[in-house]
Parts: C-alpha cells; structure tokens; sequence
C-alpha cells in the first residue's frame, strides 16, 4: 500500500495525460508482476541457458548447420546433438540417454506423441518441457497459454520443433519419395 500512497503523490503534482500515461505503466508493470508470482509455477528446468544461446538453439533446430557446429564446439553438445536427435539420427539420440541429457530426448519422444516420455516429464517436474513438447506435437491451446505466462521464447522454441516434425511427415508420407529404409 505504500507503493500506491507514493504514486498517488506523484501523481497530483502531473498534468491529466502523464497521469493516465503513468496509470497505465502502473497497471502493466503490476500485471506483469502478478502474473509472474501467480499465474507462472513454471520454471526453466532442463534449459537453464543463457537466452542468447537458446536463440542459437533455436537457428540450430531450424537447420543452421553454422550454428549446430558452434552450439558443438562451445559447451553446448546436448543442443548441437538435439538438431539431429529431432531428426531420429540414433546416435544422437543415444548421445543424450548417455550424457544426462535424457530431458531433452525425452522432450523429442513427447513431441512425437510418447505417453511414456510425457508421463516422464511430469513426474520429474520439468514442467515447461511438458509443455514444450505438447506445442512440438500439435497443441495450439498450450502454445497460446506460454505465450501468455511470460514463456515466449519456449512457444517459439517448440513450434520450431513443429516445424520440424511437420518437415518429416511429410517427408515420409510422400509416395514420390524412396525410403532409405
């Protein structure tokens, strides 16, 4: 209540338009902070990465090859490695399940509609992954709900993924295509 008791007083002393420019600023800043404390339980667990690196992360999936090969050679193999894995090359995959980066795989198999790998997710509290890989599978609903809890940048993350995922069932479903099978 103090803090509203200071703005009221700064407040008084402002013609109308900076009053209601302020109002608003007000407003927005405490929605912001509300829906932070209340509405997000969410945490970044499993892709705790600078944001920098999850935009490289980002380019890496939707097939930069420059990137992928920097994501590799500065620290950042399980993202690098996730590029492949997303496109089932196996020892990608295995890579992953052997090198504490079983989250991530799991977030590829949930994105490919396994229950299991889902399941998994939520049982270990990775939460966001969770949701993650319900936007990589198709869910709209989800998709809108981390664009509005603050959680853009994984919205956009896991509709790359999509993307992807879309890329490759197309790729299998077309008859004009030989399979390497």
């Amino acid at each position: 209540f103090h803090i509203f008791y200071i703005y009221w007083l700064a407040m008084r002393k402002c013609n109308r338009k900076i009053q209601i420019i302020k109002f608003l600023f007000l407003a927005l800043c405490l929605h912001s902070i509300l829906n932070k404390i209340f509405f997000s339980k969410m945490t970044q667990k499993g892709l705790n990465y600078d944001t920098k690196i999850l935009v490289a992360w980002g380019e890496s999936i939707s097939g930069n090859k420059k990137i992928t090969e920097w994501l590799m050679k500065n620290g950042y193999s399980e993202l690098g490695l996730f590029h492949f894995a997303l496109r089932n090359e196996d020892r990608s995959r295995k890579w992953l399940l052997d090198n504490k980066s079983s989250h991530l795989l799991a977030l590829i198999n949930g994105i490919e509609g396994n229950r299991d790998a889902l399941k998994w997710l939520k049982d270990h509290q990775f939460e966001l992954l969770f949701k993650m890989a319900l936007v990589g599978d198709g869910h709209e609903d989800v998709y809108e709900e981390l664009n509005k809890t603050g959680f853009k940048l994984f919205a956009m993350l896991a509709k790359k993924m999509n993307q992807v995922k879309q890329e490759i069932e197309e790729q299998n479903n077309d008859i004009h295509r030989i399979s390497r099978d």
